[in-house]
């Protein structure tokens, strides 16, 4: 299976995973504002999704990803002094929060860093009595 792989327009403060139909509507918008750090969002299945973000410097001790009433924020804190010096600084490392709104029922099941990109995740759990059923016909 192929993933579709959604890219939020940089500049958004923020934005919405687990509602394909928004994301597709929004694909074409172009805002040069608040891109850091780079990610992007894989839609894995029908209810699972992937975030990546770039955080390639960073420890995994310096990130935090915290869920609250369906907003998923990641905070990456970058050491106030680094003594070494540079010759050439092309990696950049500094401090960002991005906030993403979770879509209804999409809930966050996991976070690692690995190689530099953090992958938060995200799976759509809908409850039973939300769920489509088949009403039996009879009498």
């Amino acid at each position: 299976m192929q993933a579709t792989v959604y890219t939020i327009p940089a500049g958004m403060s923020h934005s919405w995973i687990g509602l394909d139909r928004f994301l597709d509507q929004i694909d074409s918008f172009q805002n040069t504002r608040d891109n850091y750090p780079p990610h992007s969002i894989v839609k894995l299945g029908e209810n699972e999704y992937r975030l990546e973000l770039a955080v390639a410097g960073f420890k995994k001790t310096e990130i935090v990803v915290t869920v609250e009433d369906g907003t998923l924020t990641i905070v990456g804190k970058a050491e106030e002094k680094d003594e070494r010096q540079y010759l050439h600084h092309g990696l950049a490392k500094r401090s960002f929060k991005r906030v993403f709104t979770l879509g209804e029922y999409v809930e966050v099941a996991s976070a690692d860093i690995i190689d530099g990109i953090l992958t938060v995740d995200l799976k759509r759990v809908i409850p039973d009595h939300k769920k489509p059923r088949v009403i039996t016909l009879g009498k």
